[in-house]
């Protein structure tokens, strides 16, 4: 064990570097901003889900419509290659996920959303200082619509272990607003979340005359269009890592209440084309481990892989070897902080003969003045050997056991059956009660006899060795008799009446 402990805290110290290195965050601000921005969760979510992805719309148009459901976020200017068109693929069976916090500039594009949702995306950008994420005023909360709650559509909900419904915390990142197309009122479309009431446009777009001040900004809408379904937000900046990370907020909860909504009743669909902002995504098995892994799990990581861990070792450790890192590392940190090497063989020789002295006052100037008899046990050792190993009736039982004879609690295990029957054994026992029992005299004659050598053992007459397997037979042979006086087999006279002999 100790090799084993050696030569794990030499692997360590050999690997931790590289691994540190590996591990080791990119600082980039492009890196950076595309892992906050990336969607990387809500696919892992469209993962945990058994969403196949696909790569092109080709692919989306070979599935059936009823299997599949089409994610686009960002860029909504790509609805003009839905296979048939976007009304017609939801009509069929399709589900369609669409968020997006930009004005679509697409013609063809935007008269589909309008055929299908009847919305169109405002373009201007709200603010919101009171109902907003840590005081980020372009961070404004989601409010759920009473009219989805209505139908049945709780995406903004949770139900908590308590079986409580608990409002969602949905926050957004610099969100539009949905408005409504004049001429197009689907009867389908219904909405489902807004934006505060008070929420204030920070950035206008002269194309959209802003919403009326009395009229809270649409947020999202959604419905059922023939077999498929649809979901429209003004923002797709809830699905993006920078907000579904933070433990206060609920974007990852909405986003699971979402897909599955979409993803419909059995059976399901499973088969997804996601596009971000014009790119389709296809890698949804993202691992999502927290990096402060507790240190089972590194330990268990580490066994698996401890061949590849060994060979990596005996590597590095050659590759020293060859180049003499190990002696060149530790003179050059000596040469680095001034310290040559005949100076730190004085400064060793000075430091252990220092040690040796402090030793040397210690073990002759203070223990050798206070010496113990070592012949003389320790008081709480010699105290300690006359202590029962256990209570005394524990250790009773176990001598029983041992010996083999259950006497004393097979006679207690009758006077206890006795007492409920109303017999008290009395002092002075002397002979047993006359028994009444009924029958042929054979049945009469066995009973009595057993019954009355059941009174002799109830009264400490018949010292005899009664075994763990005769304990037993005993306690049945009491069941049996019990049952058969209840029945009237047989009593005695003159007897009182015990809580078992209160027949009917």
């Amino acid at each position: 064990m100790k090799r084993l402990a050696g030569s794990f805290c030499l692997l360590l110290a050999i690997l931790l570097p590289s691994i540190l290195q590996a591990q080791e965050p990119q600082t980039s601000d492009e890196r950076r901003k595309a892992l906050l921005e990336g969607t990387h969760i809500t696919r892992r979510i469209l993962h945990d889900y058994d969403f196949t992805p696909v790569a092109n719309w080709d692919a989306l148009e070979e599935a059936e419509p009823s299997d599949t459901l089409l994610v686009v976020l960002g860029d909504l200017g790509v609805l003009t290659e839905v296979p048939g068109g976007l009304r017609e693929f939801i009509s069929k069976g399709g589900a369609v996920l669409l968020a997006s916090d930009r004005e679509i500039t697409n013609e063809k594009a935007r008269e589909q959303l309008a055929a299908v949702a009847g919305v169109e995306i405002d373009g201007h950008n709200f603010v919101n200082e009171g109902s907003c994420f840590r005081g980020l005023e372009y961070c404004p909360f989601v409010i759920p619509s009473q009219v989805a709650e209505d139908r049945g559509l709780r995406l903004f909900w949770e139900t908590t272990p308590s079986g409580e419904k608990r409002a969602l915390n949905v926050a957004t990142n610099v969100p539009s607003a949905l408005r409504r197309v004049r001429g197009v009122l689907p009867g389908w479309s219904f909405p489902v979340a807004e934006l505060p009431r008070d929420s204030e446009i920070r950035q206008r777009r002269w194309r959209f005359e802003p919403p009326p001040p009395d009229q809270p900004p649409l947020f999202a809408v959604g419905g059922e269009l023939g077999k498929g379904r649809f979901l429209v937000l003004a923002d797709h900046s809830i699905f993006i890592n920078q907000m579904m990370l933070p433990v206060d907020t609920n974007n990852v909860e909405f986003t699971y209440n979402a897909i599955a909504w979409l993803r419909g009743e059995w059976p399901h669909r499973k088969v997804v084309l996601f596009i971000e902002d014009g790119k389709p995504q296809t890698q949804f098995d993202i691992p999502l481990r927290s990096a402060n892994m507790a240190p089972e799990e590194i330990l268990r990581m580490l066994f698996d892989q401890r061949d590849v861990l060994l060979v990596e070792a005996q590597r590095k450790i050659v590759e020293w070897e060859d180049q003499d890192a190990i002696h060149q590392g530790f003179f050059g940190l000596l040469s680095s902080v001034g310290i040559s090497p005949t100076g730190l063989a004085q400064g060793a020789l000075v430091l252990i003969s220092m040690m040796l002295l402090v030793v040397g006052l210690i073990r002759v100037g203070v223990r050798g003045r206070f010496r113990h008899d070592t012949s003389i046990p320790v008081l709480a050792q010699a105290i300690g050997q006359d202590f029962p190993a256990g209570p005394l009736a524990e250790q009773r039982s176990q001598a029983m056991l041992r010996a083999g004879n259950l006497w004393e609690p097979a006679s207690v295990m009758a006077r206890r059956w006795f007492a409920r029957l109303g017999i008290e054994i009395p002092a002075d026992p002397g002979k047993p009660p006359v028994f009444k029992v009924e029958g042929g005299w054979w049945q009469r004659w066995r009973k009595t006899s057993r019954l009355r050598w059941l009174w002799r053992l109830a009264a400490g007459l018949v010292p005899m060795r009664v075994s763990a397997p005769g304990l037993w037979r005993l306690q049945r042979e009491l069941d049996e008799l019990g049952e058969s006086w209840e029945r009237g087999v047989w009593d005695v006279p003159g007897k009182a009446e015990g809580s078992l002999g209160e027949k009917g």
